[in-house]
């Protein structure tokens, strides 16, 4: 069995044992030549929109995670953005929406990125996440920007409308029906109110 068909096997039965150079020999393979690489991490572009990169870190991380990108990958592999209409917008990563937590399984504060889900940074400390996040998201957007491609716009700065619709099961909407009856409200207020305590 060749190399990669065991490193395959190896990540769906036992992804926790996966070590850095094997899980960057997978990145490799699929994504190609990592857009930066260095001492603690590597950053890979994935050829499907939505998920625009993907980092691997060394030491402890999210490694069944990062197998799931490799492995979704596979049916993907001919796949180009095919979503860029050419506009390019200035992106200030700083207003991006981050979140730190912590990870019982990495035993590490963990670094998310909303907008960019397919990022993460592990640290020992909050304070630590916070940074690896902002300067891994930083360098992204620089890249992307780099290479004509237009990086998410931040939550913060995208319009809502105060409208989406929803779809319930027809008794839950009965139930809701009949609750905005008795309290001589519209469903409408009924389910705002309900959302704006959520």
């Amino acid at each position: 069995m060749a190399k990669l068909d065991k490193l395959l096997d190896k990540a769906r039965r036992q992804p926790k044992s996966m070590s850095f150079d094997e899980l960057a020999y997978l990145c490799d393979h699929y994504f190609g030549p990592p857009r930066q690489q260095k001492t603690s991490h590597r950053v890979y572009k994935t050829p499907w929109p939505g998920d625009p990169r993907v980092n691997i870190q060394r030491g402890k991380m999210e490694k069944p995670r990062l197998i799931r990108y490799a492995k979704r990958l596979l049916p993907l592999i001919n796949y180009r953005h095919q979503h860029d209409d050419g506009s390019r917008t200035m992106v200030n990563h700083t207003h991006y929406t981050y979140r730190i937590r912590w990870s019982e399984e990495d035993d590490q504060f963990v670094g998310l990125c909303t907008e960019l889900p397919s990022l993460s940074w592990l640290a020992d400390t909050h304070q630590e996440a916070l940074e690896g996040i902002l300067s891994l998201v930083a360098d992204v957007v620089a890249d992307m920007e780099a290479e004509g491609e237009t990086p998410p716009l931040p939550l913060s700065e995208r319009h809502y409308s105060g409208r989406f619709n929803v779809r319930i099961p027809p008794e839950k909407h009965r139930e809701l029906a009949i609750k905005a009856a008795e309290e001589n409200i519209s469903l409408n207020r009924l389910v705002s109110d309900r959302l704006a305590n959520v």
